[in-house]
């Protein structure tokens, strides 16, 4: 997937509001016609990277699905997601 990301815990999330600014950004921002592999519009919000399980930092990307990370938009990053039961 590509999306817009940040990185935070769980303190600094709810003491900033950075999630509910990540996702004005990815719902201000007309991401979707900015990806030329969009496979989908479905928006999928992605946890990862955690330092610590729950306690510490960890990753949350906004974005859309896309058939390859090979042309990501400036600003953006690109997550794998491997397929599973999550």
């Amino acid at each position: 997937m590509v999306g817009f990301s940040l990185v935070t815990t769980t303190e600094e999330a709810m003491k900033e509001n950075s999630i509910g600014q990540l996702w004005a950004k990815f719902h201000q921002n007309g991401l979707a016609e900015k990806i030329p592999a969009l496979s989908s519009k479905r928006i999928f919000a992605v946890y990862s990277d955690y330092e610590n399980q729950h306690f510490g930092r960890y990753r949350l990307t906004i974005g859309y699905a896309v058939e390859n990370t090979g042309n990501i938009p400036e600003g953006c990053e690109g997550v794998e997601v491997v397929a599973g039961h999550y």
